[in-house]
């Protein structure tokens, strides 16, 4: 989003230039979901390409788009691309528009670790069925594992990297992080009566350690894939919601650790998610989690950061 403020004279006029003829209205509609380059712009507005060049760079010169020379047929064509999805004008310098609530949100399929160390019984289940064999831990690292909605390990962790844009900001005010993503114990088979101690780490910090009671499979889940027609097999999971602010660290709304999200680096520009089994817990009772699809939640792995400017 481009914020502009009443204070801020010269960019708020050269956007408001930019954006006061019907044609360059028309440009920006034509790259708004596509990238074009000024001749095809041209021919869908059936208008001269030096008219079309000279109104780009009033977009240009306005911050409004980008353009980059890219090879053609024959010689070189430039390239249009829009800057911004919203533009946001302040018209009142009483008040500040860059003290509001923000969100950033990432939403990481379950397939996408970076990193894993898994231990039978383990597998992983596709969109089309088991993704190679069951309790190999080497199927882990096969290239279709992008793919899993559902992924189990006894002992272990999988690791995941998010990343992060708001790291170009390095003095953001950070207020929150938190994880939310559907999990369970894992039992051969399945086992009501089955706890695990799961811990969550961000960025190398442990922050908690969450006691699972079941490897839940008394019932299909709520979102049973067509592909999921074993009995006696892990069907859900529990949706949990980490978060970590100022004060300490909260798994659904209960205060679990005191570690605060400045232990954790968050302005970086990677954030690493680590679930898994430590060696020492006293419960080695495995890892399900779900993705989109299966279990009880449509969802990923979602982060979400918490900031104001």
């Amino acid at each position: 989003m481009l914020k502009l403020s009443i204070n801020s004279e010269d960019q708020l006029t050269n956007v408001c230039r930019a954006l006061s003829t019907p044609l360059r209205i028309h440009i920006l509609q034509q790259i708004s979901d596509k990238n074009l380059s000024i001749v095809e712009i041209a021919e869908a507005l059936n208008t001269s390409i030096s008219t079309i060049a000279s109104n780009v760079k009033i977009l240009e010169d306005a911050g409004l788009i980008i353009t980059n020379i890219h090879a053609a047929t024959r010689g070189t064509k430039r390239v249009c691309t829009k800057s911004y999805a919203d533009i946001f004008i302040n018209l009142d310098s009483r008040y500040s528009m860059f003290n509001e609530e923000k969100i950033y949100e990432i939403d990481m399929p379950i397939g996408h670790y970076i990193d894993c160390n898994v231990h039978p019984t383990c597998g992983l289940i596709g969109t089309n069925g088991n993704i190679a064999s069951e309790d190999h831990p080497s199927s882990f690292f096969n290239p279709a594992r992008v793919d899993a909605r559902h992924i189990w390990f006894r002992t272990g962790y999988v690791n995941y990297r998010f990343p992060n844009d708001l790291a170009d900001f390095p003095n953001l005010d950070v207020q929150k992080i938190a994880f939310s993503l559907e999990l369970c114990s894992e039992a051969p088979n399945y086992d009501m009566d089955w706890s695990s101690d799961i811990t969550f780490w961000v960025n190398g910090v442990e922050v908690t350690t969450w006691t699972c009671p079941s490897d839940f499979g008394d019932r299909n889940g709520k979102l049973k894939s067509n592909l999921w027609e074993r009995k006696f097999f892990t069907q859900y999971g529990v949706l949990k919601t980490l978060l970590i602010d100022d004060s300490g660290t909260y798994l659904d709304d209960q205060k679990v650790s005191s570690i605060t999200v400045n232990d954790l680096n968050i302005i970086s520009p990677i954030i690493d998610f680590k679930i898994g089994i430590k060696e020492d817990a006293e419960n080695k009772g495995g890892i399900n989690l779900f993705g989109v699809g299966f279990g009880d939640y449509d969802q990923n792995i979602i982060m979400t950061i918490t900031y104001h400017f």
